[in-house]
């Protein structure tokens, strides 16, 4: 019984959660040590009962010998099972600290690849609408800058147009007016000659006369 306590002590093992060992099994556990080691204690006093009882009759038999000394007063079965579950306790968590020292720290949880793949899918598509979104908006501006740049540059060429036009037209008008200045200034000449000419000619000929 005392060797399958001990094995029963150096063999167990709890499964770990997050707060520690599961306290059920722990529990569980101490039960049995107590029971089993409760056991063992009724059978060592059964056991010393018997001595007891056979060391008396030896006396008996040979009052010569010297007396045996008087056995200290039997403790209650409250007291051994204390006694004895304090030392399982003690013998469990030297047991659990073993156990802890020899397992390893739980690791990390795995990682969701498929979880991964799909968040790294949503980003891809988020991004690639973000730069379709960009590159439409770019479009669109560009579309508009360059209307505008039509706009004013035919504004620029009609006004150029007009002005061009307008000039022709006061060039015209002036050449026009220099020419009616130049025809008045000869037929003011030709008038002037045939008037000088007509008086010459009257002169002359009252000179005749005479």
């Amino acid at each position: 019984m005392e060797l399958m306590l001990k094995r029963m002590l150096e063999e167990a093992k709890f499964s770990i959660t997050r707060k520690g060992y599961d306290q059920i099994e722990v529990d569980d556990f101490l039960d049995k040590a107590v029971d089993m080691a409760t056991k063992v204690e009724a059978q060592l006093k059964a056991l010393t009962e018997t001595t007891g009882d056979a060391g008396d009759d030896a006396t008996a038999t040979t009052p010569d010998e010297t007396a045996v000394e008087p056995t200290p007063p039997s403790r209650s079965d409250a007291d051994i099972e204390a006694e004895i579950q304090a030392k399982v306790e003690e013998s469990v968590k030297a047991r659990l600290a073993e156990i802890e020292a020899a397992t390893p720290a739980p690791s990390a949880p795995p990682v969701d690849e498929d979880a991964v793949a799909e968040e790294a899918r949503r980003t891809l598509v988020l991004a690639q609408r973000t730069a379709d979104a960009a590159v439409a908006e770019a479009r669109e501006e560009a579309d508009k800058l360059l209307g505008d740049a039509r706009q004013e540059a035919e504004s620029l060429l009609a006004t150029a147009r007009g002005e061009a036009t307008k000039m022709a037209q006061d060039t015209t008008s002036e050449a026009e007016r220099r020419r009616a200045e130049i025809a008045a200034e000869i037929d003011s000449a030709r008038n002037e000659a045939r008037t000088r000419l007509a008086a010459e000619i009257r002169s002359l000929e009252e000179a005749r006369d005479n």
